[in-house]
């Protein structure tokens, strides 16, 4: 294997080598980098920051003393140390996977938990939902409501996620299946109710429910905080789950950024729906343990994508997006 060309600047500042062994975060990012050879693209798989996943390989470069990729402005590429480390990656990480699986086993038996954030995928919940079961009659589904952040994904244990809140953590993969578009949730009698070509703009004096109070990258999305210029939001009310957003806003009058999909799933006589064109869309995701390979887990992303793909016409406005 090459040693680091930067061994020499490395000693001359004093720097010490990273010590330890690699971290199953670090291989899953140097396998997942070695598939696309691209920073991006490989990022966003993951579920994170372009710069955190530049520093998990340089990490993983530091404690093997190896070059792993040649970079540069146009193209990355494996060098021989990463052609040969790539199968023994590949290896332990399975190894680690079995190993999990294993010692799960008697605690967890055949049950599988899915967690889901707000109206989840919509009209498509059923469909992925039951053809899992169809195809694992004898695995008991469980699911649950699951906030849209990694530390409630992982604290509640469960298997994979059908999120709407984009999550950056190293922890998690994130699987992105379909889009739809953003829009503002209102009461059913504002005068926007129903119409199209809005912009959050015209909100701005409007009380919004700040969706998870504690919860700062939740509560700024549902917001539109990165649309405001640095101006803070009027809040109105909080809500700590779905359904107190559901209740802030046909009872007190509140409003909040949303897609149809959530008037839709929540048919209340006090909901409406107004279309924004400055909001980007909102991405549907499956989300995952980093490193799970589980083929069940495979399986039910693969579940997911089929049906956004095959029941598009049953979800208005939800478009399934091609595989990364």
């Amino acid at each position: 294997m090459e040693r680091r060309a930067a061994e020499s600047d490395r000693r001359s500042t004093g720097a010490t080598k990273p010590r330890g062994q690699p971290t199953p975060h670090e291989l899953q990012a140097f396998i997942r980098l070695a598939e696309t050879l691209h920073f991006g693209r490989t990022a966003r798989r993951l579920g994170l920051a372009q710069s955190s996943l530049s520093e998990a390989i340089r990490r993983l470069e530091a404690k093997l003393d190896v070059v792993l990729f040649e970079r540069t402005s146009r193209r990355v590429e494996l060098t021989s140390a990463g052609t040969e480390l790539l199968p023994v990656a590949r290896k332990a990480l399975e190894g680690l996977a079995a190993a999990r699986t294993a010692a799960a086993a008697p605690a967890r038996g055949t049950e599988f938990r899915v967690g889901i954030e707000g109206q989840g995928f919509a009209e498509l919940n059923h469909p992925i939902l039951s053809g899992f079961i169809a195809r694992h009659p004898d695995t008991r589904l469980v699911v649950e409501e699951c906030p849209g952040i990694p530390q409630a994904f992982l604290d509640a244990r469960f298997d994979v996620a059908l999120l709407r809140t984009p999550l950056y953590d190293e922890r998690i993969e994130v699987h992105d299946v379909a889009t739809e578009p953003r829009g503002l949730v209102v009461p059913a009698g504002h005068p926007a109710a129903g119409a199209e070509g809005v912009t959050v703009a015209e909100f701005f004096d409007a009380p919004f429910v700040a969706l998870g109070p504690d919860l700062p990258s939740t509560r700024d999305y549902w917001l539109a905080r990165d649309l405001r210029g640095g101006e803070a939001p009027h809040v109105g009310g909080e809500a700590n789950n779905t359904w107190e957003a559901v209740c802030a806003v046909a009872h007190h009058g509140l409003v909040t950024v949303g897609c149809r999909s959530f008037v839709r799933s929540f048919p209340m006589a006090g909901l409406g729906f107004a279309g924004a064109d400055d909001l980007s869309p909102n991405t549907l995701s499956v989300v995952t343990r980093s490193g799970d390979t589980r083929p069940i887990v495979d399986e039910f992303v693969e579940m997911a994508r089929r049906v956004a793909s095959d029941f598009a016409e049953d979800a208005a406005e939800i478009s399934p997006l091609a595989p990364a």
